[in-house]
């Protein structure tokens, strides 16, 4: 009897080996699958075209929530930026104004923020210039960098092949307090449009709902920008007024930009690897080189 027992609990306790070897093997492959998903379809063109834009003017629907049970409140926006730095500096020029409601300035490693009804200033340092762009995704990926950190879980991808248009959901999982993270945990929506080149992909929608404990953070329950107009310029009109010195200290700064804000794609490598060549060489080429193969 003693020994179908002892016989019976090693079956059982193998059953249970087993079931949680399937059910870990299960939750790897889901999170390699969202990850994968994720790469593919967001991160990687997302990324490729982050990086082909210089400068530009960018017109969009800035709306915001909240309170999702109530109405949004929305500004027609209007941003006019340099997305590479000038001399000696880490930022991008830029200047975006959020309807009658506020004008934000980055200027020289510095934030401005104006209340345009009260005409109240908030002037921020270079940690509060780079914390406004980890928190304003869609001002990021035409203004500065893209880039999301955390783990993925719930990706979603919907092409239409008529229009080119690429729309992906996906979640960012909330991460211990401990951990850095880039950007708020909670559920994303982006839709792109792909363009014939990386310059042309253009983000046209952008939703974020953050968690519980990022929503105390950012102020609002949910977030959309819809883009309704771009104007991108090639290169910046200044490099090539730049000498060798400056030259080779500006692509000191993109690469300091590039490790600051923690990037590990190959797209920002790559940006590491021509400013090393540059650096060698010191070629007369366009800034809008260091992006694009």
């Amino acid at each position: 009897m003693k020994q179908i027992f002892v016989f019976l609990l090693l079956v059982l306790s193998l059953t249970t080996i087993y079931a949680n070897g399937n059910k870990e093997s299960s939750q790897t492959r889901s999170r390699i699958g969202n990850r994968q998903r994720y790469e593919k379809y967001v991160q990687t063109p997302m990324s490729l075209a982050s990086c082909a834009i210089t400068a530009g003017e960018v017109k969009f629907k800035l709306s915001v929530w909240q309170d999702k049970n109530a109405n949004a409140t929305s500004y027609d926006c209007q941003m006019k930026f340099s997305r590479w730095p000038s001399f000696d500096h880490y930022l991008p020029q830029l200047m975006l104004t959020i309807g009658d409601s506020m004008q934000i300035t980055l200027n020289n490693d510095s934030i401005y923020m104006l209340d345009m009804k009260t005409q109240a200033m908030t002037i921020g340092d270079l940690k509060s210039g780079l914390q406004y762009l980890e928190k304003n995704q869609f001002v990021a990926f035409y203004a500065y960098w893209y880039n999301l950190a955390g783990q993925v879980a719930n990706t979603a991808v919907q092409k239409t092949n008529e229009k080119n248009i690429v729309s992906t959901s996906f979640e960012i999982l909330d991460a211990d307090e401990t951990q850095y993270a880039i950007s708020g945990a909670g559920k994303y929506a982006k839709t792109y449009q792909q363009g014939k080149t990386q310059s042309e992909t253009l983000l046209q929608k952008y939703t974020y709902e953050p968690t519980k404990r990022w929503c105390e953070k950012s102020g609002f329950e949910k977030i959309t920008c819809e883009l309704n107009n771009v104007s991108l310029q090639k290169s910046p009109a200044d490099w090539d007024n730049l000498s060798d010195k400056e030259k080779y200290a500006t692509c000191i700064m993109l690469q300091s930009v590039v490790r600051l804000y923690r990037c590990n794609s190959r797209t920002y490598n790559d940006v590491i690897s021509t400013c090393n060549m540059l650096i060698d060489g010191l070629k007369d080429v366009h800034l809008s080189q260091l992006v694009q193969k």
